[in-house]
């Protein structure tokens, strides 16, 4: 599972080479034919490049940790992408819900933006199921949606309890004040088991109905992350209906909140809060100044540092650990680890700007 600590922890891997492989994979026959051979051909650049740089007995662990993890892959149950890292101590894959552009880096660090990328277009989130008596949570990634089943899920209501019709106006106000009390006494339980699961900060979808829903949204610690609201009771709907249900309403409010990350960086310019283009976002971002790093989705940039430190070079991808086979994956890194966020557009969103822009915290 892509993660936070996930990518944090291959972040904080720093030991060249590095060895990240990356390619674009088919769920279906007959396309998905081609992915070994294709896979065979990317290891076969990565091995040509180590054995030119390294002698043999110093890449030999690395290429039989390669050789290991390609073994191990399951072709008939790839998704639309694979990332493969590999250094002398570790070997991890990652099939991956969206596709990826096929390349192999060989760096003194691995190569996570397609993982920052997962984080933000593939982003998981949680989805609550609310009804009378039950609650289920599911985690969704895109259209994937599978119910999670520990941690007291499904929730039941405890304070669920079916009263005989009274007659008189005065109890019957009483009845609805009790019963909306016993709801309220129930949406916390689900907030505070939901929070402490979601150690993450996973964006929440939230079912049921309209009463619930505005309860939820009173009485919830997670306000901030509730992504959005569906009105209506799907208790009894398999997973497999509720993404078709709920994916085309996320896949929608994530595309407004990318249109208002377009407009804040018109807000940023006229406050005079923005870096734009490589060589400035590159050295704002390691004085920890970026709070929110805007990127091209296919945007790449080889270099080298120059001698005193202070620009950026572009080169051609080349063996040598001086050579950075992507210096917006070093960027992206560098905003992540000093608390800021990544918000990938889609390409010609930022020609403008170079490409590459980052609102800065000051």
């Amino acid at each position: 599972m892509i993660n936070l600590k996930v990518l944090k922890y291959l972040q904080s891997i720093n030991n060249y080479p590095c060895v990240s492989i990356l390619m674009p994979t088919h769920k279906h026959f007959p396309e998905n034919k081609q992915d070994p051979l294709r896979l065979k051909n990317l290891i076969n650049i990565a091995t040509k490049r180590l054995n030119e740089e390294f002698d043999k007995d110093e890449v030999k662990t690395i290429l039989d940790k390669i050789n290991e993890i390609h073994q191990s892959i399951d072709f008939k149950s790839l998704l639309d992408g694979l990332a493969i890292f590999v250094n002398k101590d570790k070997a991890i894959k990652f099939y991956l819900p969206f596709p990826v552009k096929e390349r192999v880096i060989i760096d003194p660090t691995f190569a996570t933006r397609d993982l920052v990328f997962a984080m933000n277009r593939s982003e998981p989130f949680w989805l609550v199921v609310i009804s009378d008596k039950i609650t289920k949570l599911f985690l969704g990634i895109r259209d994937n949606i599978i119910e999670y089943n520990e941690n007291s899920f499904p929730f039941t209501n405890i304070y669920y309890e079916t009263k005989s019709s009274l007659t008189t106006e005065s109890h019957r106000n009483d009845r609805q004040t009790d019963n909306i009390e016993r709801i309220r006494k129930y949406l916390r339980e689900i907030d505070s088991k939901l929070k402490s699961i979601n150690t993450e900060n996973y964006s929440l979808v939230i079912t049921g109905t309209e009463r619930t829903l505005s309860l939820f949204n009173e009485i919830s610690s997670q306000k901030e992350l509730i992504l959005t609201g569906i009105n209506g009771n799907y208790e009894f709907e398999s997973a497999h209906e509720l993404s078709k249900i709920v994916w085309p309403v996320v896949k929608s409010e994530r595309a407004k909140k990318r249109d208002e990350v377009l407009k804040e960086i018109e807000d940023a310019f006229g406050k005079k809060k923005l870096a734009t283009g490589i060589d400035e976002v590159w050295k704002l971002a390691n004085e920890g100044r970026g709070r929110l790093l805007i990127v091209e989705l296919n945007y790449q940039y080889p270099a080298r540092v120059s001698d005193d430190q202070l620009h950026l070079i572009p080169v051609e991808i080349a063996p040598g650990k001086e050579i950075i086979d992507d210096i917006v994956d070093d960027i992206i890194e560098q905003v992540i680890n000093t608390g800021g966020r990544v918000v990938f557009v889609n390409n010609g969103k930022l020609d403008k700007y170079g490409h590459i822009v980052m609102i800065l915290r000051y």
